[in-house]
């Protein structure tokens, strides 16, 4: 498959982490596109892979507690006589 324009190394590992999770068909139209097209698609595939991780965090940080609340253990208190 050959690239029709040529990317700096960053667009390039990013392109080719696209084409990686695309069907073959996908990608064989992805390449045959204008070089703009392919350019901003790249461009918003690298924009979307820097704000996931950030996304994913916010995510897990909802659903996680942030504040344990201590449950009293029930031996903790004095024994009886």
């Amino acid at each position: 498959m050959e690239n029709p324009t040529p990317f700096s190394e960053a667009p390039k590992v990013v392109l080719d982490k696209l084409t990686a999770s695309l069907v073959p068909e996908y990608v064989e139209f992805l390449v045959s596109q204008d070089p703009e097209v392919l350019s901003a698609r790249v461009q918003g595939f690298m924009q979307y892979e820097a704000t996931l991780p950030g996304h994913v965090q916010d995510q897990v940080a909802s659903a996680v507690p942030t504040r344990y609340v201590s449950v009293p253990d029930e031996d903790a208190g004095p024994l009886p006589l």
